[in-house]
């Protein structure tokens, strides 16, 4: 199932029927965190962190109890040239993403769980003058960060080879990408996939609140799970649609959902 629209939105309108019938076992997901994509012109700083929250919140609400929040983020943004008299709207002067997301989910409800590490092994990761300038070291990973929601008693996996490893390397999967150059972001099916193998088992509903390319339900539907995902630009549903053609292949039903208050792409 893929809603075409402001996950916020869709939940305002569905949350009761995604609670009672698709509450998620998994929220796993890629955010938005300001690096100048398409789809993040005219997110400033402060709505970065009112998205994030809202949409934490959002997911607690339709979330079963014991499930887990996973999301892959960047550390650098756009928005750390600011003054130092610019702060964070906790007050903190601390505008990295880590500092972001550890408040927000605690607002939310959200307890941390685990971290790890996403170690790319893309073949053309340069230094770009941000990095010359400011000391600031070449951007060759991203968090993968866990939550948990409180109760539930599925805390544990058997498969040690799976959930003991805190660094992801997806150097096998190098060709891999989000939307294959469809969608302005680099998202390999691996990250979902692993995240899926350890925090789900067989049956269970995983929920993308930023769908993009559609990766998170490409993996779950492989791994036979379901899926719900959100994606606020109705431009990406025909590349969600071309990308989850294989599950419909293997005989999964597809269904698209565009919701009158999904958006354009900035122009």
């Amino acid at each position: 199932m893929v809603y075409a629209g402001d996950v916020r939105k869709v939940i305002a309108e569905f949350g009761g029927h995604i609670l009672e019938e698709w509450s998620p076992q998994l929220i796993m997901t890629s955010p938005p965190y300001a690096q100048s994509k398409p789809y993040e012109q005219g997110l400033t700083y402060d709505g970065l962190w009112k998205l994030i929250l809202e949409t934490a919140q959002a997911c607690f609400d339709i979330a079963r109890p014991g499930a887990f929040f996973c999301i892959n983020f960047g550390e650098t943004t756009k928005y750390d040239k600011f003054p130092a008299s610019r702060v964070a709207p906790d007050g903190s002067c601390d505008l990295t993403m880590s500092h972001l997301y550890t408040v927000t989910m605690k607002m939310a409800g959200w307890r941390i769980h685990s971290r790890r590490v996403w170690k790319k092994c893309f073949p053309k990761i340069r230094a770009s003058a941000y990095n010359h300038t400011m000391r600031i070291p070449v951007a060759e990973f991203e968090n993968i960060w866990t939550w948990r929601k409180p109760g539930g008693d599925r805390e544990t996996k058997p498969d040690s080879k799976l959930h003991m490893r805190a660094v992801w390397d997806t150097g096998e999967e190098r060709k891999e990408h989000a939307g294959r150059g469809k969608y302005k972001a680099a998202y390999p099916l691996i990250i979902p996939r692993k995240a899926i193998q350890i925090f789900t088992e067989e049956g269970d509903f995983v929920f993308d609140p930023f769908a993009g390319s559609g990766t998170t339900a490409l993996a779950a539907g492989l791994l036979g799970r379901h899926s719900v995902s959100c994606e606020k630009f109705k431009d990406y549903i025909p590349v969600i649609r071309e990308k989850l053609a294989v599950l419909r292949d293997k005989g999964h039903h597809i269904w698209v959902d565009e919701r009158p208050y999904a958006e354009v792409l900035p122009r």
